[in-house]
């Protein structure tokens, strides 16, 4: 497989999994790494993605709980 990925595929795999690299899948862990090391886009969707997993993280736990009803949550 190619350690190679496009700026689209960094994208959505951000989307989906956030912006904590514990939680990429791991076969594609390295190629997102080095893509965000040297990507200024990619940069930048990562400090997006970080911005929301920050926000998501001080959501209140009521609040959390609620969005489960429309899908939103856990």
């Amino acid at each position: 497989m190619s350690n190679e990925m496009t700026l689209q595929e960094f994208e959505n795999h951000v989307a989906a999994y956030g912006a904590k690299t514990a939680l990429w899948p791991e076969q594609h862990r390295s190629a997102m790494q080095d893509l965000a090391g040297s990507n200024t886009d990619a940069a930048a969707i990562l400090a997006r993605a970080a911005r929301l997993d920050a926000w998501l993280d001080d959501m209140p736990e009521a609040v959390s709980h609620h969005a489960g009803a429309f899908g939103l949550g856990s």
